[in-house]
């Protein structure tokens, strides 16, 4: 399998911010490397610009990803299947067990639950203690949902919830 990567400047961690904040315009997200997605046509910031994001963060062997998280987003996934104005993907927010959550592991779990959608990796580099998701987010490990509305805002940001309360809260938010 083909590995495509690149790499991006770490800001320092704002201090201000709390665990599962919403209400502040969303920062750049970034993903090292992709799967079931086209080279050329990976979710990036700009890409995704005016649509809602759902971003589903992830650990491939993460037991609430494994019982609760990836079940969830199936569902959500197929929920939206068709929706033009949704970019949904996943990050491998990867802050722990860098040897077992690599990139190609992270495909290959969510294949097993039968999710489609873009799948990246955002592991920590350049020593620094969680991914860049985690970082810029505040998120407070996996499995966490982040929903960014049209205008970059984001909206939830906290452990991923059920797949109603997910959907009804895209929908809504979708008008």
């Amino acid at each position: 399998a083909e590995a495509r990567a690149s790499l991006v400047a770490r800001p320092a961690r704002d201090a201000s911010r709390k665990q599962g904040e919403t209400g502040f315009d969303a920062p750049p997200w970034h993903a090292y490397a992709w799967a079931n997605v086209k080279e050329g046509e990976e979710p990036t910031p700009g890409s995704t610009k005016g649509k809602m994001v759902v971003i589903h963060a992830f650990q491939s062997w993460c037991p609430d990803c494994v019982r609760r998280g990836f079940p969830v987003m199936k569902q959500v996934e197929d929920g939206l299947a068709g929706a033009d104005d949704v970019a949904l993907f996943h990050l491998q927010t990867v802050f722990e067990g860098v040897k077992e959550n690599t990139p190609e592991r992270g495909a290959k779990k969510t294949a097993e639950y039968g999710i489609k959608a873009p799948v990246g990796f955002d592991a920590r580099v350049d020593g620094a203690r969680e991914s860049l998701l985690m970082e810029r987010y505040f998120t407070g490990g996996t499995s966490w949902t982040v929903v960014i509305d049209r205008k970059g805002v984001v909206r939830f940001n906290g452990r991923t919830p059920d797949s109603k309360t997910l959907l009804a809260l895209v929908q809504e938010l979708r008008k």
